[in-house]
């Protein structure tokens, strides 16, 4: 009975290793994922100013899927038009591609649900590296 508890304890020892491994990996891998969608999203700013978007906040979330949320300030007439023109010409940037796309749809939806008393002010792009973002559009 002895021996069958340390064979036990051996395997579950084993097996935590082998778990804290791959989970280090993984980590590790959406760490690098993350730094260079940092990157990214820094490189950007003057992009999205010209659009009429400037980065308000940077939220970033390191997980087994990790997250980016970006706030953006609409600071002044949105020029869909740039906007249109980040998706086509940074095709090899994926969460600037995404990111573009997004402010498109959060513009559509401005516009779509113009409140007489409220005025939109922020979007909030939630972005889970290799997803659907997820777009919020504030109005005060």
């Amino acid at each position: 009975m002895a021996l069958l508890g340390k064979i036990r304890q051996a395997a579950e020892s084993a097996r935590e290793s082998v778990a804290d491994f791959g989970i280090e990996k993984v980590l590790e891998a959406g760490r690098n994922k993350l730094k260079e969608a940092v990157n990214e999203v820094m490189a950007s700013l003057p992009i999205f100013e010209e659009a009429g978007y400037k980065i308000h906040q940077v939220e970033i979330e390191l997980s087994l899927k990790p997250k980016i949320t970006t706030t953006f300030k609409i600071v002044s007439e949105v020029n869909e038009a740039k906007l249109n023109q980040i998706v086509q010409e940074h095709q090899d940037k994926k969460l600037l591609q995404v990111t573009a796309m997004s402010l498109i749809q959060a513009n559509n939806i401005r516009k779509a649900a113009a409140i007489r008393t409220l005025q939109a002010e922020e979007v909030e792009v939630e972005a889970l590296l290799g997803a659907i973002p997820s777009i919020f559009t504030r109005f005060r």
